[in-house]
């Protein structure tokens, strides 16, 4: 069955349900995210021939949700207890595998692109839709401290509010970056806009839940991000063009309309005015952005199929793991060298490497032979932490581990060695490790791994770094600078998405980190010097200066 038999039988279904049961409009409701606006969504938020794993999954989500979807329908069918409890459960669980497929991709891929990370949000948000269905079919508010709407309005919340509205911002974001490269200022307003939208929703939750003033309050915060989101897509809703336009225009501007006046409502309870009765004016609210806001838009989203600017593919990850301590020996304890098998630089050479934006020509020859021919250079260095009190928490535990373990603020002249590592072992080619230790104290600095893959045309440096049970990898950009030196970098271009950054990998589970390091290779006044600079959330924490000086022969 393809996605789209999947939800046309959804949908007759569903209409089919609605004709004989005739059932309240919030059962009506939710009903229709089962059977077509979850699916039409997910579908969406995979594109068509997915090529990442995370997309394919989403994608075989999206295709094969009635058999969960129908047993969901069932439990609305029948009367609050056990059973329909248990049969909603059916459909918790299916939440369950949407909300981990969207958690797995956001603390992988992390939040470089905004329109994708709370599209991620959004998926993780279904699953406590799930759990409030549950607790609606069991009779919850009997032995809860909320009445029966109050439980009832927070399942539709997380399904239409806390998963909707995210999924079409996220879908926005993509049609918004694929029709101009985003500025850095648009970029962060974006940015902005889906962390609002993101904290905004569970906010919203609480407030129901706690009722007023909180309430209030919450709604007020959550519909400054809707507002925005709203006139930023009406404003481009004649580039978007033609019926897909129309209907987000009409979409949109229902959602202004409905969310102004919960606003208007709340304010006039405030002051002791009630314009029409609290349930009347909730079951008005989500009938429009139910039926309105959310199939419109969701048809317009269809129509137009915002593709995403980087359908990334899983970059190759070593398989090396420490047992314990790591230190300078854990090639050799391990067995993972290379027998027969020599090396005597980071790189076999830079050919590999040359691509749109980044020419070795241009770098300088000395700065080139480093890294070819890196045991014939002595490397000292002056580590400068901005926060001496980091150094001071983080040693003990490096020190502990033997990997990682920068010396405080100060010179330190390191030493070391370059090992061919076995490439079936590492399952990454070409592996050579490079193992530092300080000259001075002979306690170990680094062990690590390089390799290189390529991805969308550019040639990464593969950095492994391994740990006990895990391994940290670094995927550095090589670029040129306005002169013949090179930068490595673990940091994206704005607007374009690579496979840079810092990432931790723990069994099967790869984590991006909130790291990012910069190298900065050139030769100045015939010294051969260069910068590493590492920032944690943006900040500055470690910056290194190297100066590396050829060996007399």
């Amino acid at each position: 069955m393809t996605t789209k038999q999947n939800i046309l039988l959804g949908l007759g279904t569903g209409v089919v349900w609605a004709i004989f049961t005739g059932p309240p409009i919030i059962d009506l409701a939710l009903v229709l995210a089962f059977f077509v606006l979850v699916p039409s969504l997910l579908c969406l938020a995979a594109t068509d021939n997915p090529k990442s794993l995370h997309r394919q999954r989403t994608f075989f989500l999206a295709r094969y949700s009635y058999p969960f979807a129908f047993v969901a329908m069932i439990a609305l069918s029948i009367e609050i207890g056990m059973w329909a409890a248990l049969l909603a459960v059916v459909w918790a669980f299916f939440t369950l595998l949407v909300a981990i497929n969207g958690g797995l991709h956001l603390i992988r891929k992390g939040v470089s692109a905004p329109e994708e990370a709370v599209m991620d949000a959004g998926q993780m948000f279904l699953f406590a839709g799930g759990i409030w269905f549950v607790l609606a079919r069991a009779g919850a508010a009997d032995w809860m401290p909320y009445s029966t709407m109050t439980v009832d309005l927070t399942a539709i919340h997380y399904h239409y509010s806390a998963f909707i509205l995210p999924l079409f911002a996220g879908l926005f974001g993509r049609w918004y970056v694929n029709q101009k490269q985003l500025t850095t200022p648009s970029m962060m307003s974006f940015t902005v806009l889906a962390l609002g939208l993101i904290i905004g929703s569970p906010l919203v939750a609480i407030g129901i839940a706690q009722g007023p003033p909180l309430e209030f309050v919450m709604v007020v915060f959550y519909v400054v991000f809707i507002f925005w989101l709203c006139i930023w897509v009406l404003l481009n809703t004649v580039r978007i063009g033609g019926l897909a336009g129309l209907l987000a225009a009409v979409a949109t501007a229902s959602l202004l309309f409905t969310m102004s006046y919960t606003t208007l409502h709340g304010a006039a309870i405030h002051l002791n005015i009630q314009l029409v009765p609290t349930g009347e004016m909730l079951r008005y609210h989500g009938a429009v952005n139910a039926f309105v806001f959310s199939v419109l838009g969701t048809t317009a989203w269809l129509l137009v199929k915002p593709r995403p600017r980087y359908d990334e593919q899983a970059f190759p990850i070593s398989h090396l793991r420490a047992k314990g301590y790591v230190g300078p020996n854990v090639a050799t304890n391990h067995h993972w060298t290379a027998v027969g098998k020599k090396a005597e630089g980071l790189l076999a050479n830079w050919e590999a490497y040359e691509r749109n934006g980044f020419s070795p020509s241009r770098v300088s020859s000395s700065v080139k032979d480093f890294y070819v021919h890196t045991t014939t250079y002595t490397l000292s260095s002056n580590v400068q932490w901005r926060w001496k009190w980091m150094s001071a928490l983080v040693r003990p535990v490096t020190t502990r581990m033997g990997q990682i373990n920068l010396p405080p603020t100060g010179h330190a002249t390191m030493e070391g060695d370059i090992l061919a590592i076995d490439e079936k072992k590492d399952e990454r080619p070409d592996v050579r490790a490079w193992i530092r230790y300080n000259k001075e104290t002979n306690d170990p600095i680094f062990s690590a791994f390089y390799s290189s893959h390529k991805s969308r045309h550019v040639t990464y440096m593969n950095i492994a770094l391994p740990f006990p049970k895990g391994v940290m990898t670094g995927v550095l950009r090589p670029d040129n600078d306005h002169n013949d030196g090179l930068y490595l970098t673990s940091k994206k271009n704005n607007g374009v998405l690579g496979d840079e950054g810092i990432y931790f990998t723990l069994k099967n589970i790869t984590v991006k980190l909130p790291l990012n390091e910069v190298f900065h290779v050139r030769e100045e006044d015939g010294r051969l010097q260069a910068t590493h600079t590492m920032t944690v959330f943006g900040l500055r924490f470690l910056t290194i200066c190297y100066e590396m000086t050829k060996i007399k022969t």
